[in-house]
């Protein structure tokens, strides 16, 4: 199972350098789900696909530090993940985006 998500992730990072021009929609790259492409559509759901399984979230609450020295922006999210061998759960993603 494991070559089936080095396959999705290969697929995935070729069909993002595609998609990067659309409004809307971002991708980059994270250690989610182990190392990661996460695809965002507008700035509130996030598709996570990665060589240890995959994840979504729907990022309800999200901002920015009130100081120009600060180069990224947090987020808080709820969702759900499974791995490629048969395990899955919920989960509740804080983070940050540098830009």
């Amino acid at each position: 199972m494991k070559k089936l998500g080095i396959v999705a992730l290969l697929l995935g990072t070729s069909f993002a350098v595609h998609a990067q021009q659309n409004k809307g929609f971002e991708v980059g790259m994270a250690v989610d789900q182990q190392l990661s492409v996460v695809f965002e559509i507008d700035d509130q759901y996030r598709f996570i696909l990665g060589n240890d399984g995959a994840a979504f979230d729907y990022i309800f609450a999200q901002g920015s530090f009130n100081s120009p020295d600060v180069p990224f922006d947090w987020y808080v999210g709820g969702g759900a993940w499974a791995e490629w061998e048969d395990d899955f759960g919920a989960r509740l993603p804080l983070g940050i985006n540098w830009q």
